[in-house]
């Protein structure tokens, strides 16, 4: 996800700064600058009025904001682009938005658990990787008691061991990566 978010975020970036020089020399300088400011501070609001956390408050005004600036500049700058398709446009923009596809594959991977490994040599690699993902998801839950705490460590330590069996040079690499292994302990 991390590659996608950084494609999505550098390609709306890219589309958002033409649109702004399109704005630019359609309708000046500071009615470019007017607009994006405008939307940037609904943003902030938007982003202090949602997070309940006082804590996570200021970053939640900083990136809405940020992000309600460059909606205005795409508004103001798509349509003498794309014409008639700048609201899709926009709306593709939106409904792509890395937390949103997040959210979504959240509440799908919930609506369709994969049942604990009880015998992980059964499973597919899709469902191994499905259920690492849903135990981390799970752990990461402030919710959780302690006895399921222990159940899915212990799961997890099983489906770890059946990673590294199938293919243990990509487990290796895997660990790495995450930066559990130094390179020369393999």
């Amino acid at each position: 996800m991390r590659a996608y978010r950084t494609t999505w975020r550098t390609l709306v970036l890219l589309v958002a700064v033409v649109s702004g020089v399109v704005g630019i020399a359609g309708v000046g300088w500071l009615a470019t600058l007017g607009t994006s400011v405008a939307f940037a501070c609904l943003g902030a609001l938007f982003g202090f009025s949602w997070i309940e956390d006082p804590g996570k408050r200021p970053r939640a005004m900083v990136e809405c904001g940020l992000w309600f600036g460059v909606a205005g500049l795409l508004i103001i700058g798509l349509p003498p682009i794309v014409g008639a398709w700048s609201l899709p446009v926009l709306l593709a923009i939106g409904l792509t938005c890395p937390p949103l596809l997040d959210l979504g594959l959240s509440s799908y991977r919930k609506a369709h658990p994969v049942a604990p490994a009880d015998e992980p040599g059964l499973l597919s690699d899709r469902d191994l990787a499905r259920r690492w993902r849903y135990t981390t998801e799970e752990l990461q839950a402030h919710d959780v008691p302690a006895p399921a705490v222990l159940r899915l460590v212990q799961e997890r330590a099983v489906l770890l061991d059946e990673l590294e069996r199938r293919d243990p040079e990509r487990f290796g690499e895997w660990l790495v990566r995450s930066g559990w292994r130094e390179p020369q302990d393999q």
